[in-house]
């Protein structure tokens, strides 16, 4: 994906490493050098975009592989919670 004014690319290697190129485009195309951003447990196996990047190229927003936990987290359920704030 391209950032909004056109100065960076952004792409996913297939480990899951979200990269940035800065571009500049002169008298010709102009590629800087890849640059490794973050690691990502991104999907892979979709045909669809697995990653939004926001118009300035600082944020980014990537459905990603839920990690393995050992054990379920707690649930509470509170019945009647309006008792508590009276009538």
């Amino acid at each position: 994906m391209w950032r909004a004014d056109g100065r960076e690319l952004f792409y996913l290697t297939a480990d899951g490493t979200m990269i940035a190129v800065p571009v500049g485009a002169r008298r010709s195309f102009d590629a800087g050098r890849p640059q490794p951003l973050f690691s990502s447990k991104a999907w892979r196996l979709t045909a669809n975009q697995v990653y939004a990047v926001t118009r300035d190229g600082q944020r980014f927003l990537v459905n990603a592989t839920p990690q393995q936990s050992s054990g379920a987290a707690p649930l509470t359920v509170v019945l009647n919670w309006t008792t508590a704030f009276g009538k």
